[in-house]
Formats: C-alpha cells, sequence, structure tokens
C-alpha cells in the first residue's frame, strides 16, 4: 500500500468518524458507559444495608425511614388513614403529600412482576441508583438544549457522575427526595427551555404556546411534587426569564405577522394554571402549592403574571402618551401590579410577609434559620474553603473562571460596548462578593460575619441590580432565552451553594455544568482566534486544565468507590439490637421520648410512636425536650413534661452527649444562654502521670471555654471570680494516694494565670462521690481504649468526662451518665429497662476479658443506648402546658410540678 492511499484511506476514516450520526452515537455510547459505570459504584455498599436482627433492608439516611414507613402504609393499605399515629400523638398530624411514598410503592409493584427479590424494601434501597440515572439522562440533554454542545454536555455529565459532592445523595440506601428531585427539575428546565426557545424563535404559534405552557406547567408540578426544595429554584428561574425576554422585547412581535408577545403571555398564563391545578396528579394538593407562591420568593410568579397582562393591555390600548413613553411605561405597569397584586390579597386574605428585614434576612440566612435550624449540621452556613474542599480545587477554580465568562456572554446581548464592560465588570464583582464573602473562619476579614464582608455581599449584588436597571432603559438588552436561563440557574445556585452545607449537592450540577462550559468557550475562542500568540497561549493553557483535570478525574473515580464501599445504615448496629428489644418488649403504641433526631428509627425500626421527630412536627416541643427534660436541673419538671405527653419510655443515645451543645442551646431562656453548655471528654497521657510518695497525679489535658462565670467561695469568705470570656478549661487533676481518689483539681487559665480549684463531685466505677465543698462540677472517671500494634491498650483511668456546674445536675448527667445516684427519678416511675452496650465494648469484653463499665472513650467517647419505663407517680402533676403548639422560651419554668 502506497502512502497516497494510506492518506485517502485516513481521510475516509476521519471523515467517516467525524459524521453527525456517527458523532452522536459514539456520545450516546460513552453517556450509557458512564451511567452504567457510576450507577455500579452507586450499588457497592447494598451489602451494609441490612439490619442484623432481621436481614431486611434499612435505608442508609435517617429521614429516608420517614418514606419507607410511608411507603409501606400505602403498600398495604392503598391509602393514609386520617392522621398519622406515629408522630406527635397529641397533635394527630395529617401525611405529607410528598411523591417519594407513592414512587416507591409504584416501583414495588411494577419491579416485583418480574421478581420476587424486588420486594418495597429493595426497591427502597435501590430507587436512589434508578433515579440517579434518570437524572443523568435528563441532565444531559438539558446541558445539550442550553449550550448546543454534545461535548459540554457529555463532560458536564462525566463530571457530575464522578464527582464525590453528588455521591451521597445518589447512593444506594438513601432513599430520600433528592434523586427523583434533581430528575424532575432537569426535566423541569429542560422542557422549559424548549417551549421557550420554540417560541423565540417563531417556531410556534399561540396554541403551541398553550400547549408548551401546559407541559411545562406538568413537569413543574411533578418537580414541586418530588422535592419542593429544588422546585423553590424552577419558580424563579421561569418567570424571571420570561420576565426579562419580555421587557427586552424590540418589536419582534409584528414580524411575519404573529404577536410573539402574546404567545410570552399564554406560555406563562397556562403554565401557571397548569402547575397550580395539576398537583392532583401526584396527589399534591392546590392549597400547598399556592402557599409556596405566596411566600418571599414565590410571590414573583403572580407578581410577573399581573405585570404582564396590565403591560400588554397597555402596549395594545391606543394611548399616544403611553406610546411616547417607550420603555419607561413599564414603570406604570409596575406600579399598577403591586397595587393590584396588594387588592387581591387583600380580598382573599392572604399574607405575602414582604419586609425589608425580611429580604435582608433572608439573603443572609437562607437556610436553617431560628435555634432549631441553626443546629443542625447540614444547615450551616459553609465557608468557600469548605465547599471548595468537596468541589475540589481543580474543579471549583475552573467553574470560577466559567461563571464570569457566563456574565460575558450575556453582556453581548447589550448594544453599548461600555456597558457590556460595565455589566461584565459587575457581574464578576457580585459572583466574587457571592462566593467569596464567607471565605474562610473567624480569622478571616472575609467571614460572612464582619461588615465588609456583608456589606460586599449584599452592596454588589444591589450595585449589580441597580445598574443593569439602569443599563436597560439607557441602552438596548437583546439576548438569547439559552443564555438567560444560564445565567439565572447559575446566579441562583450559587447563592444556594453558599447558603447552607446541604445544598452543596444541588449546587453542584452547576459547577460541572459552568466548568464544562468554560472549557468549550476557551477552546472556541482559540480555534477562532487570529492572533496566533493568543490561540497558543489558550491551547497551552487547555492542555494543562485538561491534564489537571484527569488527574482529578482519576482521584475523584477513587474517593467514590471507597466512600461508596462504606456507606451503611444511619442506625447502626446498637440501634439494631437496641429497636428489636423495643419491638419484643413494648406494647404497641407506646410513646417514646428522646431527642428530635431519633424519631424516625423509632417510628419505622422500633414501631412505636415518638413525641418528636426529625420532620420537626412542632418546633416548639424540641424547646420543652430541651429545657423540661434533657437539661433540666429538676426532675419534677421532666416528669411533668413525661406525664402530659402520655410517655411510656425515655430513650437517651450515646450521641446525645456530643449533642448537647444543640439541645441546650434550643432549650434556653430567650436569651438563649441560660442552660448553653456541653459535655467535653479529657484525655490523660500515661507518660505525664507522676509518682508520688503514697500514690500517683494525674493530669487530664483541657483546653475549652467556659460555659459561664465561675465564682468560687473560700473558706476565708472571699470570692475567686473567673470571667467565661477570658477563662479557659486547662485541665483536671486528680491524685490518688493509698488507692483511694483524692478531690479533683479544676485547673483553670485566666489571664495567663492558672488557678486550680476544687471540684465537689466525682463518679467512678458505679459510685458518686460528694466532697461537699468545692464548685459544683464533676468528673467521671471512664477507661481509655487506644489500638496499639500488639491490639488495644487499656488504661482503666484514662479518661474523663467534665461536667460543668450548669451540666452536673442535668437529666443527662444524672440519670444518663451516673445512672440516678440520689434515686431522684427512681423513686417517681423512671426505671431502666434496657441499655444496649456499644458493639465494641461488646466484642472488648469477650475477647479480651477487661470488664468496661458503660463507657470509654475509643476514637471518641462511646457508651450504651439506654432505655427507661415511665410509669408516672401520683404526686407528678401533668401539665397541660406541656402539650401547647406554642409558647414563650422558658415561659413554663414558675409552673407547679408536683402536687
Amino acid at each position: 500500500m502506497n502512502i497516497h492511499n494510506i492518506k485517502e484511506g485516513s481521510k475516509k476514516v476521519f471523515h467517516f468518524l467525524t459524521e453527525k450520526k456517527v458523532l452522536t452515537i459514539a456520545m450516546i455510547i460513552l453517556l450509557v458507559i458512564i451511567i452504567g459505570f457510576t450507577s455500579h459504584i452507586r450499588m457497592n455498599n447494598t451489602n451494609l444495608l441490612k439490619d442484623v436482627t432481621t436481614g431486611e433492608y434499612l435505608t442508609a439516611d435517617l429521614d429516608a425511614f420517614y418514606w419507607l414507613r410511608l411507603a409501606t402504609i400505602l403498600d398495604v393499605n392503598g391509602s393514609y388513614p386520617a392522621y398519622d399515629i406515629m408522630r406527635y400523638p397529641l397533635l394527630k398530624l395529617p401525611f405529607s403529600n410528598e411523591l417519594m411514598p407513592h414512587l416507591l410503592v409504584f416501583l414495588h409493584k411494577t419491579l416485583s412482576h418480574f421478581s420476587d427479590k424486588f420486594t418495597l424494601r429493595y426497591i427502597d434501597v435501590i430507587y436512589p441508583v434508578i433515579f440517579f440515572a434518570l437524572g443523568m439522562v435528563a441532565f444531559f440533554f438539558l446541558i445539550l438544549k442550553l449550550t448546543k454542545s454534545k461535548m459540554a454536555a457529555l463532560l458536564s455529565s462525566f463530571l457530575l457522575a464522578i464527582i464525590p459532592s453528588y455521591l451521597f445523595r445518589t447512593m444506594a440506601g438513601v432513599s430520600d427526595h433528592e434523586p427523583v428531585g434533581m430528575f424532575a427539575f432537569y426535566l423541569a428546565l429542560l422542557s422549559f427551555a424548549v417551549s421557550i426557545e420554540r417560541i423565540e424563535k417563531n417556531k410556534s404559534s399561540w396554541k403551541g404556546a398553550i400547549l408548551l405552557g401546559i407541559l411545562t406547567g406538568f413537569f413543574t408540578v411533578f418537580n414541586i411534587a418530588a422535592w419542593s426544595g429544588i422546585a423553590i429554584f424552577t419558580l424563579l428561574i421561569i418567570p424571571l426569564t420570561v420576565f426579562i425576554l419580555w421587557i427586552t422585547h424590540k418589536g419582534k412581535d409584528e414580524e411575519n405577522g404573529r404577536d410573539t408577545l402574546k404567545e410570552y403571555l399564554l406560555f406563562y398564563i397556562f403554565w401557571f394554571v397548569s402547575f397550580i391545578s395539576l398537583g392532583f396528579i401526584f396527589s399534591y394538593s392546590i392549597k400547598n402549592i399556592i402557599g409556596m407562591i405566596m411566600n418571599l420568593r414565590g410571590i414573583i410568579i403572580p407578581l410577573i403574571l399581573l405585570f404582564m397582562i396590565i403591560d400588554y393591555f397597555l402596549i395594545h390600548l391606543k394611548n399616544k402618551k403611553l406610546k411616547e413613553m417607550g420603555k419607561y411605561r413599564i414603570i406604570v405597569s409596575l406600579i399598577l401590579t403591586i397595587i393590584l397584586l396588594v387588592f387581591i390579597s387583600l380580598i382573599f386574605h392572604q399574607t405575602v410577609g414582604l419586609s425589608i428585614s425580611n429580604i435582608i434576612s433572608s439573603i443572609l440566612r437562607p437556610f436553617g434559620g431560628g435555634r432549631t435550624g441553626s443546629t443542625v449540621a447540614e444547615n450551616a452556613l459553609p465557608y468557600t474553603v469548605d465547599i471548595i474542599n468537596q468541589i475540589g480545587k481543580v474543579l471549583f477554580w475552573i467553574f470560577f473562571v466559567g461563571i464570569l465568562i457566563v456574565g460575558i456572554d450575556f453582556s453581548k446581548g447589550i448594544r453599548k460596548k461600555k456597558n457590556k464592560i460595565l455589566f461584565s465588570f459587575l457581574w464578576i464583582l457580585m459572583i466574587c462578593a457571592i462566593l467569596f464573602h464567607r471565605y474562610a473562619t473567624s480569622s478571616s476579614i472575609l467571614n460572612g460575619n464582619t461588615f465588609l464582608s456583608k456589606f460586599f455581599y449584599i452592596g454588589s449584588m444591589v450595585l449589580f441590580f441597580a445598574a443593569f436597571i439602569w443599563m436597560y432603559f439607557k441602552d438596548n438588552i437583546n439576548t438569547k432565552s439559552s443564555n438567560i436561563i444560564i445565567l439565572l440557574y447559575t446566579f441562583f445556585m450559587a447563592l444556594a451553594g453558599i447558603s447552607a452545607i446541604r445544598l452543596v449537592f444541588i449546587f453542584t450540577p452547576i459547577v460541572c455544568f459552568v466548568a464544562s462550559y468554560a472549557l468549550i468557550k476557551v477552546y472556541k475562542f482559540a480555534k477562532e482566534s487570529k492572533e496566533e500568540i493568543i490561540k497558543m497561549v489558550l491551547y497551552v493553557a487547555l492542555v494543562a486544565v485538561v491534564i489537571l483535570l484527569i488527574f482529578a478525574s482519576i482521584t475523584y473515580v477513587k474517593t467514590i468507590k471507597a466512600q461508596s464501599a462504606n456507606i451503611g445504615s444511619s442506625a447502626n448496629v446498637q440501634w439494631q439490637y437496641a429497636m428489636a428489644w423495643v419491638r419484643d418488649n413494648t406494647l404497641p403504641g407506646s410513646i417514646f421520648v428522646h431527642w428530635w433526631d431519633y424519631g424516625y428509627w423509632i417510628q419505622y425500626i422500633g414501631e412505636r410512636p415518638t413525641v418528636t421527630d426529625g420532620g420537626h412536627g412542632n418546633g416548639y416541643w424540641d424547646h420543652l425536650t430541651g429545657r423540661y427534660l434533657l437539661t433540666t436541673p429538676y426532675p419534677e419538671t421532666a416528669l411533668s413534661f413525661m406525664k402530659a405527653q402520655n410517655v411510656s419510655y425515655l430513650l437517651i443515645d450515646p450521641t446525645d452527649i456530643g449533642k448537647y451543645s444543640a439541645y441546650s442551646s434550643i432549650g434556653s431562656d430567650d436569651g438563649g444562654t441560660d442552660r448553653y453548655s456541653f459535655i467535653p471528654t479529657l484525655l490523660s497521657n500515661p507518660s505525664q502521670i507522676q509518682e508520688t510518695k503514697n500514690g500517683t497525679i494525674r493530669i487530664y489535658n483541657g483546653g475549652y471555654g467556659l460555659d459561664g462565670d465561675i465564682i468560687y467561695k473560700q473558706e476565708n469568705g472571699d470570692d475567686i471570680f473567673l470571667p467565661m470570656q477570658n477563662t479557659g478549661l486547662g485541665g483536671i487533676i486528680l491524685k490518688q494516694e493509698n488507692n483511694e481518689l483524692q478531690q479533683p483539681l479544676a485547673a483553670y487559665i485566666y489571664n495567663g494565670n492558672q488557678i486550680n480549684l476544687p471540684m465537689r463531685y466525682l463518679y467512678y466505677n458505679g459510685t458518686l462521690y460528694d466532697f461537699k465543698n468545692g464548685t459544683n462540677s464533676a468528673i467521671y472517671i471512664i477507661p481509655q481504649l487506644t489500638q496499639v500494634q500488639t491490639g488495644i491498650q487499656f488504661d482503666e483511668m484514662g479518661a474523663v468526662i467534665y461536667l460543668s456546674p450548669k451540666v452536673v445536675d442535668s437529666l443527662i448527667a444524672q440519670l444518663y451518665l451516673m445512672n440516678d445516684p440520689l434515686n431522684e427519678y427512681g423513686k417517681e416511675g423512671v426505671h431502666l429497662a434496657h441499655s444496649e452496650p456499644d458493639p465494641i465494648e461488646t466484642y472488648i469484653e469477650t475477647y479480651s476479658g477487661k470488664k468496661i463499665n458503660e463507657f470509654f472513650y475509643f476514637n471518641g467517647l462511646r457508651g450504651p443506648l439506654k432505655i427507661w419505663k415511665f410509669t408516672p407517680a401520683e404526686n407528678i402533676i401533668a401539665r397541660e402546658e406541656f402539650t401547647r403548639i406554642s409558647g414563650e422560651f422558658a415561659g413554663l419554668d414558675n409552673l407547679t410540678f408536683v402536687k
């Protein structure tokens, strides 16, 4: 074969491979491989999702137990009872109307025809992976529609499939509403992007606009029913896109004899009507949907509808003055819209709730506000460095470049060059403010709390929108609908990403999309550049970035493989055994009380109703549980609360020790501090033990702040005052002489000086030692276990639990930790019914012969899960105030609880 034939053959092969059909088929094959490979990874943990007591599948997520319980009811009965007897029994709460339980039942009834393996519990386990795969397909076509680039769509999908921050919520067993919610979100945006582009490009008619509006409305209500949390963004992007298209429309409505504005209006009207009225298809009530559009975020939907109707009327009103006003007509339309909206709200007694303070609060703290929300870890405001760590440095900074390109692309629709530059600059400034105003912790100037960071954040947004309004009236803006959707999608997801840790999940898709968008745009710019130097620099930069991205992708794949193989049930083995005991040893209908975190576990695995749960059916009861049960120093308040709530069992989990700061904050008075505290564990280093003539001196190293001022009255009558702000707990000093424990000393560090104060109590091996003097505080001596090469090193007195004056008399300390040493609870009907030890304790005691007395330190504090039977005494008053659904913080302190 000669060289000429080789060249000709190569050309034919290249031509064949670059044909549109071949590229499309290749893209589809690659997409299927990507989805199949990453779906398989997401199934790696199924063997970890089984109850050791029954062999049945369990979910990996706490909230998912709620949806599984509801699905079980639907699967057996076909419908819900009048109210949910397992949640807040006294309140008679209705069942949730979200789609999840119905979807699980549908999948079960469909797939069970093919194999008996597809039980409801197994369907619940695999459901997230099914909708991850479906969501990836919808995401691919959404990006393809917005960018018209198969490569951008494929690269975006690949990155989204392998990035760790998108893993957990799409893992087998994490059966919450996120997988189907994201699928529905992508479908809703895809439907909207297709619809609005057809109208924009005159490929539709007024009849077509109506049909497209109904179709998009259907997918919108599907999004709402699937996951109302993500649907908020659908309900912002759609109306704002239509609004921008409407106000930037430049007289094209007469082209080809068609009224495009009329089509926009018809599309919007039928979208609005259909997404409100079609809720019944998904068992979602109209009342709930209307509630979504009458709040601070949703009010924009009817506002824009009224504006478009009024403005359309004014446009077609043959009034010379209105025509002379030009663009300023929209000011008249907006004023009339607001007046009409207020009038309608008054007629229907609907409160919109708009205020400057609400708006600012919503911007600064969009999620997790209030005491309960602020103590939930996933509602915490993330720092930029946290987001970068989750996303990955390489991808984050490519995304950052991409998000700037998004604004620059949008600016191309602005006529004047100086305004293009101004828009691009202010967009970049605003994006920098959104992403970096909470860059790092308190040591940083930009920590989200300083005046500078707040001013940078809010000021940049005010400046951007003010400038955009000015440009609108002073210039011509005409940009494609796809650019508007991309801009709004990017903007709102950037806001979401910095709003709560849990929203990094929904922030991740836009990161993957915009990063891919950036690479494609830079490549296109380099290809079209006429400057050879610029072309070469851009190509070199692209190659370098692609190489970095390849290494990042390899790391992502390794990470998700490792993570997926270790995600077991949120209800660990200790809980599984404890709930088996509950099912076998308590009567059906017995009400449990505990901190709200565990409600769904007890309701589903234990099959018993609970006073509170993670759904926060009544937030006030979280305060009551925190104040009058877990942190109360007065046993009678806990007894009265349980009696009023008709409680049969009290449950406390070992992680409640670490959560003390959360429920003591929620349980505090109006100032939020009177109960606030924490329970630290201090460790002793064996090498620091000092030998004395008759014994030893141990030092337990501290380094903790105080939960309040320390006032200690000395024997001479003088007081020692240690203010909370300038004092820390440096450690605990414990002497042992002649095998007897001496009164412990707390070493406080105040202004660089060490002040040792005696502590009144010491608890060890089931005995409470009261030294009758000292600060009203205690230590609980526990073993410390350390993993060494030869096995487990056991130090019987290696750690102490520190109980401050605020904590030492609490129910947690007295009943859970020290087993009611003063019999204050036992004499009133609270008796330990079951104690489920930590599995590691059982293992060590079985194989080493070492006896561990309940609590020990091994890579953290560990202890038993305890359940007490409550049989209320006659002298305890069941205060009906404890069953109210609202009240003031600490408002029940002065009541009488004992006859």
